[in-house]
């Protein structure tokens, strides 16, 4: 008796901490999956890239203020809206910038609700809504859709597809939409980093999960992992390559991490295919 009574004892105890565990993680879950340098994005950063680079501003349906930094097209070239993922600010994402200009693409960098000096809750509804206000400035100030070359890196990937599916939806198709180091979902890597010990899917407010919408795109699409992505594991983008039902190319590094993709050839990659 004294065992068992010891045993329910213990198995009480482990209930409360796992209970009071799974709540934190609730709770705490935004801090979890972004991490947004809040400070002011000082454009001189960007500026010794390409230096005709300039800060925008544009609005959401509400009226609150947003901003991005906006690089014209060389020659009427076409126009890249870069997305960033789930970290820091517009300043610390500038590792595509050179590849850009080297393409004489003009390029439209915005910036998220939470991130880079805007106030505002971070979430995956914010996200959105901060996507297709930036994008519909660009199509404000003369840029067509057809022209438009959406590019998103790790969390903007799902960015990138949402919004390709926003455009098509509102008759206005994107020239390409190009993905680097993809997440298939949130809720995927979430479930492989708890070992399927934690309830995600019932915890999990904002679940990012990019391979649905990625089915119902059309626009040429172009996936980069690197097989040594720490943060997103590779088998991630080759998963939402596979189900991905549109004219599509998957380019693969055996030496780039979640970072260096461009680096090793990524965006050249996929400039050299538009332009054929």
């Amino acid at each position: 008796m004294i065992v068992i009574k010891k045993l329910i004892q213990a198995f009480l105890m482990f209930s409360v901490y796992y209970i009071l565990f799974i709540g934190v993680l609730y709770l705490f879950q935004e801090r979890l999956i972004f991490n947004p340098d809040t400070k002011k994005s000082d454009i001189t950063a960007a500026q010794k890239i390409a230096p005709q680079m300039k800060e925008v501003h544009y609005y959401l349906p509400n009226g609150k203020k947003l901003y991005g930094w906006f690089l014209e097209p060389e020659k009427n070239n076409k126009v890249v809206i870069f997305y960033h993922g789930n970290s820091r600010n517009l300043e610390r994402n500038l590792n595509q910038l050179s590849y850009f200009k080297k393409q004489k693409v003009g390029v439209f960098m915005p910036e998220y609700e939470g991130f880079g000096g805007i106030e505002g809750p971070v979430s995956q509804g914010g996200f959105e809504q901060d996507a297709e206000a930036a994008i519909l400035w660009l199509i404000d100030k003369g840029y067509r859709a057809k022209d438009i070359i959406i590019y998103g890196h790790s969390l903007g990937t799902y960015v990138a597809v949402h919004i390709t599916k926003f455009m098509a939806e509102s008759q206005m198709p994107v020239s390409a939409v190009v993905l680097e180091a993809p997440p298939y979902s949130i809720e995927l890597m979430a479930k492989k980093r708890f070992w399927g010990l934690v309830p995600v899917s019932l915890l999990l407010k904002d679940k990012f999960l990019t391979f649905s919408k990625i089915k119902d795109i059309h626009a040429p699409l172009f996936i980069g992992h690197g097989k040594k992505d720490k943060v997103v594991p590779y088998e991630q983008g080759l998963k939402l390559f596979e189900v991905a039902k549109q004219e599509k190319t998957f380019f693969s590094s055996d030496l780039a991490d979640h970072n260096s993709l461009p680096q090793n050839g990524f965006i050249d990659f996929v400039f050299d295919l538009l332009k054929k």
